[in-house]
């Protein structure tokens, strides 16, 4: 770019009496003044405006990064010597920028404006954008779903927005309320993009926990019971799991929060649709053995949540209704449950409406029996769950000379002839016994 001194540009102009406008952005004249002309500079607001508009226009995408860079060091820095007309000025700008600029990084340019100059987190900006900012959001959402070019820049810029999120869900704190529309938006995109760039947990997880507690009670029920978001929020839990266990535990706790303000409606769709009780089992098998207890604690008040939604008359759903007791009687076994009366009830009901399901995973259903029978605090209906259990195991593998066989056999022995239990327990177990007796027979004459 050649470089042209002040007086030199003065020089120029007066030679050239009929020019009306001279670009001179990103030279000696930056700050250059001549009546007589139109200046593109950054000598005022206006003009800089005007040279933005000029660079994106002529596809000249050098000169518009420098003029977005300018634009942001303003709003960064000295925002609050600036009238309203300027500020709106500079804005609607860096609007235009990502509605209009075809090159990409240009656009990459103005996310990250919004993304780190001071202004975009003062009440200024809400009070004189509150019409316009539901708009802004989801123009930097789309802008930065069109960036394709590099992979290293996409995700750059999506860490950029989430930060914009942030500052979204930061002006509730200061006792403000977001538009309806734009508080879901920031959430469903927030939790549509939750599984996608570990990098950005930390960032996603601050949103999806601090919206909802700086929400009003109507926004708060509204999100509870929004299945989109409910939905992602238990795909989120189980993408924690072995990534992050301290942002799976307040993930948990936000969903045992939404589940108590869901509809009953949400809950029996969690229940059909979203695979919940699933999750909720593959996830206790994950964590049973580790020494932690509040997200063993948050997942039993998931399934309590959940199971009243189980259908035991419906064959597709007797398995949901499997995997839940098998959770409840888990953590009963390990005493983590604070209702034992209630959960009781909640397993003799199943117990006595038994029928067939689909076997579970095998190396799932040992763990969960060595924690029934070898608990002094399991019950007789967790007891009686876990002869079920048995029963499944036996019929769906059959015989085999193992060890493990041989401790079933003895466990059922030693509950069989135990007056501890109650006498059905003791007659469950000895029905149980019979049939491993009839399938080990049924295997040696084969």
């Amino acid at each position: 770019m050649t470089s042209v001194e002040d007086h030199e540009l003065k020089e120029f102009v007066e030679r050239h009496p009929k020019l009306k406008t001279v670009v001179a952005i990103s030279t000696e004249c930056n700050y250059s003044y001549i009546p007589t002309i139109d200046l593109l500079n950054y000598n005022s607001p206006g003009s800089t405006i005007k040279s933005l508009e000029y660079a994106i226009t002529n596809n000249r995408e050098e000169l518009a990064e420098d003029c977005i860079r300018f634009i942001a060091e303003k709003l960064n820095t000295n925002h609050h010597r600036l009238n309203d007309s300027e500020i709106t000025g500079f804005v609607n700008a860096l609007c235009y920028v990502l509605r209009e600029a075809k090159d990409e990084r240009t656009k990459y340019e103005a996310i990250q404006c919004f993304a780190t100059s001071s202004f975009f987190e003062t009440k200024r900006f809400f009070e004189l954008f509150w019409l316009e900012v539901p708009g802004i959001v989801k123009l930097l959402f789309k802008s930065w779903k069109h960036l394709h070019r590099s992979e290293i820049q996409r995700k750059t810029a999506l860490s950029l927005l989430l930060s914009i999120f942030e500052k979204m869900v930061n002006f509730l704190r200061m006792g403000k309320i977001l538009q309806d529309r734009l508080l879901y938006f920031v959430m469903e995109r927030t939790v549509e993009l939750s599984c996608k760039y570990p990098e950005n947990i930390r960032k996603v997880t601050s949103i999806l926990i601090e919206a909802p507690r700086l929400m009003s009670m109507d926004q708060y029920v509204a999100m509870c019971n929004d299945r989109k978001v409910i939905k992602a929020l238990f795909e989120y839990a189980h993408y924690l799991i072995t990534l992050d266990p301290s942002s799976y535990q307040q993930i948990l706790e936000t969903i045992v929060s939404h589940l108590n303000q869901a509809s009953e409606n949400t809950l029996n769709h969690l229940v059909s649709n979203c695979q919940a009780v699933e999750k909720c089992y593959e996830q206790i098998m994950l964590i049973s053995y580790s020494p932690s207890t509040d997200s063993k604690n948050n997942l039993s008040k998931i399934v309590l949540r959940l199971i009243p939604f189980i259908n035991l008359n419906d064959p597709d759903e007797k398995n949901k209704a499997l995997m839940a007791c098998s959770i409840l009687s888990l953590l009963l076994a390990k005493n983590l449950i604070e209702n034992r009366e209630y959960v009781n009830t909640l397993l003799k009901e199943f117990n006595d409406s038994w029928g067939r399901s689909n076997i579970l995973d095998c190396q799932n259903i040992t763990d969960i029996l060595n924690s029934i029978f070898t608990s002094e605090y399991s019950t007789d209906e967790s007891i009686r769950f876990g002869l079920i259990l048995i029963f499944k195991f036996i019929n769906a593998f059959g015989w085999k000379p193992t060890a493990y066989w041989n401790w079933m056999k003895t466990t059922l022995e030693g509950i069989q002839n135990n007056e501890k239990w109650m006498r059905n327990t003791r007659e469950s177990a000895s029905s149980v016994l019979n049939e491993m007796s009839t399938i080990e027979k049924k295997w040696i004459s084969h």
